[in-house]
C-alpha cells in the first residue's frame, strides 16, 4: 500500500528559512531548504536534494515577506 500525503503551509506562517549547499550538492546544482514555521503539526520541514534550491529559497523568502507585510505579521526573523 502506497500512501501520499499533501500538506500546505501559508507563506506568512514561515518563521525562518535556511538554505544550505555543500560541495556535493553544488556539483549537482541542488541544495537543502529548512523551513521553521508556526504550524503545530510540522513546525520544522527540511527539504533536501532540490534542484535550483537557491532560486526556490529566494522565491519562498520573497513570498513570505510579502504575505507577512500584507497581514501585518511582525516579530519573526527570516534568514538571509
Amino acid at each position: 500500500l502506497i500512501v501520499r500525503k499533501h500538506s500546505t503551509l501559508d507563506n506568512w506562517r514561515i518563521k525562518d528559512l535556511k538554505f544550505t549547499c555543500g560541495p556535493v550538492e553544488a556539483m549537482f546544482k541542488t541544495g537543502t531548504i529548512t523551513v521553521a514555521s508556526m504550524d503545530k503539526s510540522s513546525p520544522l520541514i527540511k527539504i533536501s536534494g532540490l534542484p535550483d534550491a537557491k532560486i526556490i529559497y529566494q522565491k519562498l523568502k520573497e513570498a513570505a515577506f510579502k504575505q507577512r507585510a500584507e497581514r501585518k505579521v511582525t516579530g519573526v526573523e527570516l534568514s538571509a
